[in-house]
């Protein structure tokens, strides 16, 4: 019985370590979901320091159940003409229905596209891309929140954050250049891994080449030359 006990609780500790592991802290989310919301703002002119703060607020920085579950991360509801998935969760009611997505950049896209098609949202657009602090009392006027301290609580994020750096074009530059490097670095690596690969197959058929022969004890000079003519009657 001791020994079912232990293991039981083993098992419980990995089970809570492995949840723990996967949890974002907030730093880890902007970094991840930065350049997504720097595209958003060249696009669609929403600042990214808002965007990234509504969505550390509204998803708990990717941690929720709406997050993880739903890849909902602005907590938009499905409401009338939402065509797409929904994922039932309670929130000023229970039960109630949230929009569900395939990826989080999915969730970043339709969070624009719901500002910009939403109508009591347009007097935000009216703002500096670079005053935050009134694209923040904005979005709690027009009822984005309940919440009456919501305009603050993403003020405080985007300052203690600097989240205000990405509102620049400078930004924006250094999201696409990263952007390209990122694209060539996994060009690379595909070439590398394909070297290798190649690499591999020439050394089987050196092995079984050797074996084949008996060419085990053969003194370097020979062997090498005995490799280069297989290489020339080879092609």
């Amino acid at each position: 019985m001791r020994l079912k006990g232990c293991i039981y609780l083993l098992m419980i500790l990995c089970c809570s370590f492995k949840t723990t592991a996967q949890n974002f802290t907030r730093l880890q989310y902007i970094n991840k979901y930065k350049d997504e919301a720097i595209r958003q703002m060249h696009k669609h002119k929403i600042p990214a320091s808002i965007t990234l703060a509504q969505a550390c607020l509204e998803s708990n920085d990717g941690n929720s159940t709406l997050a993880r579950k739903a890849n909902n991360h602005f907590g938009i509801k499905c409401h009338n003409g939402w065509k797409g998935k929904g994922f039932k969760h309670d929130d000023d009611q229970k039960g109630e229905c949230f929009r569900r997505y395939k990826n989080a950049e999915d969730s970043f896209v339709d969070h624009s596209y719901f500002l910009i098609s939403g109508s009591r949202y347009n007097s935000l657009f009216d703002l500096k891309i670079t005053d935050y602090k009134a694209w923040a009392h904005g979005l709690k006027a027009a009822g984005y929140a309940t919440n009456p301290k919501y305009a603050q609580l993403l003020i405080d994020i985007i300052e203690e954050y600097k989240l205000y750096r990405y509102d620049t074009q400078d930004a924006y530059k250094a999201s696409k250049q990263e952007a390209r490097i990122e694209k060539q670095l996994k060009r690379l690596e595909k070439k590398v891994a394909k070297t290798e690969k190649k690499a591999k197959k020439a050394n089987e058929k050196l092995q079984k080449f050797i074996q084949k022969n008996g060419l085990d004890n053969m003194p370097a000079p020979q062997f090498l030359l005995l490799l280069h003519l297989h290489k020339m009657c080879a092609r």
